[in-house]
């Protein structure tokens, strides 16, 4: 994570922490998971978007995802 700034950095482990906490299923919507993380939805909407461009997220079926939160989430359970 060396590469994000303090923000991004700061969004970026809010957000794997709620994947983590709602074993992945955390649906697209900027309104609702900024209030989850505790921003304003347009300043998530900027960083969201962000991280999309870096590569640590991505939108897939309506769904928020990041990188090895599902195979996490999946050696966890086995």
């Amino acid at each position: 994570m060396y590469e994000l700034t303090l923000k991004q950095r700061g969004a970026y482990n809010s957000i794997l922490d709620l994947l983590y906490s709602r074993d992945g299923n955390v649906d697209d919507d900027d309104k609702r998971v900024a209030k989850m993380i505790g921003c304003h939805w347009r300043e998530w909407a900027t960083v969201k978007q962000e991280l999309v461009t870096l590569g640590k997220l991505w939108v897939e079926g309506g769904k928020i995802r990041a990188k090895r939160v599902q195979e996490t989430i999946k050696e966890a359970a086995d």
